[in-house]
C-alpha cells in the first residue's frame, strides 16, 4: 500500500509540475506599433514626362523633426496622372508603406485639398477605389485650370468614418501623414 501511495504521489507531483509549467504565463505579446512614415512622394505624369515631388519629415509624421519639401510646378489647363507613395526612409532599404495601405485599403483614405493663394484652380478627380468601391485616392487625376499659386495638402487618414470626405477634418479617423506642398501653376 505504501508503495502504491508513493507511486500515485510521484505521478501526481510529475503531472502537477507539467500542468503548472504548461500554464505558466509567457510574456504578453507586444502590440504591433504603427509603422513609421517619413515621406510622402507625389508622382505626376503628363504625356511622357514624369515629375516626382517629396515631402519629408526626418523623425516621421507625428514627430518634430526637420521638414523638407518640394514645390510643385505644373502648367495651367492640363491633366496629370497622379500617384502617391508613402515611405519610411529611416531604414535601409527604404520601406514602401504604400503596400500595407493597399492591403488594408478599407481602413485608409487619402484626402486631396487645394487652397489657392492667387488665382488658379487645382482639382483631384477619378481617384482609385478600395475593395468596397469607396474612395481610396492613392491614384487619380490632378487637373489644373488658370495660372496661380497655392498649397496642395494630401492627408492619409486611418480608419476614416467618412470615405467620401473631400476635407481631412470631415473624414474622421486618425491622421497617419499630412504633406503640404506649395504649388505654382504657370
Amino acid at each position: 500500500m505504501k508503495k502504491q501511495t508513493l507511486i500515485f504521489s510521484s505521478i501526481f507531483l510529475i503531472l502537477s509540475a507539467l500542468f503548472f509549467n504548461a500554464c505558466k504565463k509567457i510574456d504578453d505579446p507586444k502590440p504591433v506599433e504603427q509603422e513609421l512614415i517619413t515621406t510622402v512622394k507625389l508622382v505626376l505624369i503628363d504625356n511622357f514626362l514624369t515629375n516626382e515631388y517629396y515631402y519629408k519629415l526626418s523623425n516621421g509624421f507625428g514627430g518634430n523633426g526637420t521638414v523638407e519639401f518640394d514645390t510643385i510646378s505644373i502648367e495651367p489647363n492640363k491633366s496629370y496622372i497622379a500617384s502617391v507613395y508613402i515611405l519610411n526612409e529611416s531604414v535601409t532599404p527604404v520601406e514602401d508603406v504604400t503596400e500595407e495601405i493597399i492591403d488594408e485599403n478599407l481602413d485608409h483614405l487619402l484626402v486631396w485639398e487645394y487652397t489657392p493663394e492667387t488665382g488658379g484652380v487645382l482639382t483631384f478627380t477619378n481617384g482609385n477605389k478600395d475593395d468596397n468601391q469607396m474612395p481610396l485616392n492613392l491614384t487619380g487625376e490632378l487637373n489644373t485650370a488658370a495660372a496661380g499659386v497655392g498649397e496642395l495638402t494630401i492627408t492619409l487618414k486611418h480608419l476614416p468614418t467618412n470615405k467620401n470626405a473631400t476635407q481631412a477634418d470631415a473624414a474622421g479617423g486618425n491622421t497617419d501623414a499630412q504633406a503640404v506642398f506649395p504649388v505654382r501653376v504657370q
